[in-house]
């Protein structure tokens, strides 16, 4: 799903926005296993090929890439989050559209492309708070994600977003990380990072087996006789092949469209992925490290005002970031992540000349015709921040009281209550912290029974 500018919600006219941060999965791709149900061609896949990609390591120098401008990708050096100069490269354009497991299709091409546009829609038409062409480099930051043999999509996605959004053909500038500083999938080199999610599956089977077991004898005849384990890649492979042929409007068994058995294979993906981030230790180990970065990224703009010119941070990312994004808020609805979801936070400037807000929650009355009499002045902040998820302004449960919210609207928590929460999931040292051990308690319910 992409934005739609019609449903975008006004903030107050006392706030005005000054930053942006955009968090969006990939548009549709080809599944992982092309020929899981027979010889199956998947053969829309021309346009990221055209457009010189695959992506080559950062070793593998190509004048002609850099002639071509179509991007600029800066890798960002081991073990820090600075950019440095030097490019990526590109293989000559391949002129065949027989699809790679996982590459980006046509049709997740133009959805990135409609997303550009959706975002220009709204923060550049209406808002006018983003310029109408390439802006200056130091006004945004770009990054997509590094998965090795699969960073194609992100950045393909990334400058499909850039080009919808500004129309220019200036080539943007794009960052990217090592594998070991990546934030924006999970970070399975964390050795406890994989000792929380492997115990979550010990601990948990049982409550996944439960989940498919009405739909074991459904399944083993799709699947010539075999049983299904809930905790192997078969439930992920189906999903995976299902939404792909979705997307592209392809034909899939028909088993498979029954939505009661597709929702018991995406409740069981979901539990074995993202059920263990329900911790606040994988928390700190998965997600924290990348709201930290949101977090400071808008303490620099709250605390240095016009002298940080940075107004918009994008990122291309996976499902695993949304979902664990969402429930380290606690606005996780249970819903899979579809292509293109995307999670945006504004950050925003309450005008200084503005006077003291009468907060409709804390006000009270003392006299028996029930006038207002005494209302009490909202504690006021100078900053807020709002988080819209598919289209919708989110209430964080941590912005509830009163005190913690712009009066009246909830969806706006001040910016200090945001960076508490933000605060409670953040490492003090991440490195460190991945080579603990001990115990891995879990409760026997939670968001995922």
């Amino acid at each position: 799903m992409t934005i739609d500018p019609s449903l975008y919600e006004s903030a107050p006219p006392d706030l005005k926005l000054a930053q942006l941060h955009v968090y969006v999965r990939n548009g549709p791709r080809a599944p992982y296993e092309l020929e899981l149900f027979g010889k199956t061609l998947w053969t829309k896949c021309l346009a990221s090929k055209t457009l010189g990609f695959p992506l080559r390591s950062p070793e593998d120098a190509s004048s002609s890439a850099q002639a071509a401008g179509l991007v600029t990708v800066t890798t960002e050096p081991r073990g820090t989050f600075d950019p440095e100069k030097g490019d990526f490269a590109y293989h000559a354009p391949l002129h065949r559209s027989l699809c790679e497991p996982g590459e980006l299709t046509d049709v997740g091409f133009t959805s990135a492309g409609n997303f550009g546009d959706a975002l220009r829609s709204v923060y550049v038409d209406r808002l006018k708070f983003l310029p109408r062409h390439h802006p200056s480099p130091n006004s945004y930051y770009l990054r997509a994600a590094n998965r090795p043999n699969e960073q194609d999509r992100f950045l393909q996605t990334l400058v499909r977003i850039a080009y919808g959004l500004w129309r220019s053909n200036t080539a943007p500038r794009v960052h990217t990380r090592y594998r070991q500083d990546n934030d924006l999938l999970p970070n399975w080199e964390c050795s406890r990072f994989n000792s929380l999610h492997n115990d979550w599956i010990e601990q948990h089977r049982n409550n996944m087996a439960k989940v498919l077991d009405p739909y074991q004898r459904t399944l083993s005849g799709l699947l010539m006789g075999r049983w299904v384990d809930p905790t192997s890649d078969v439930p992920d492979s189906l999903v995976d092949y299902v939404e792909c042929a979705k997307a592209e409007g392809k034909p899939y068994p028909v088993t498979l469209q029954d939505p009661a058995l597709m929702s018991a294979l995406k409740r069981v993906v979901a539990m074995r992925w993202w059920g263990f981030y329900t911790s606040k230790e994988a928390q700190k180990l998965s997600i924290g490290r990348l709201l930290t970065d949101l977090r400071l990224s808008m303490a620099r703009k709250v605390n240095n005002d016009d002298l940080d010119p940075l107004k918009l941070r994008l990122f291309t990312t996976g499902d695993a970031v949304m979902a664990s994004s969402l429930i380290a808020f606690g606005i996780y609805d249970g819903h899979w992540i579809d292509f293109n979801a995307s999670l945006t936070f504004e950050l925003f400037k309450r005008s200084p000349d503005t006077g003291s807000i009468v907060d409709s929650e804390t006000a009270h009355t003392s006299d028996n015709s029930g006038a207002s009499v005494n209302a009490t002045p909202a504690p006021e902040s100078a900053h807020y921040v709002r988080a819209i998820y598919q289209n919708k302004p989110l209430a964080l449960p941590a912005c509830a009281k009163p005190n913690k919210h712009y009066p009246g609207r909830p969806e706006l928590c001040t910016f200090e209550a945001f960076s508490d929460v933000v605060r409670a999931i953040s490492a003090k040292n991440w490195w460190e912290e991945c080579q603990k051990t001990g115990p891995m308690p879990w409760p026997e319910e939670g968001l995922f029974f």
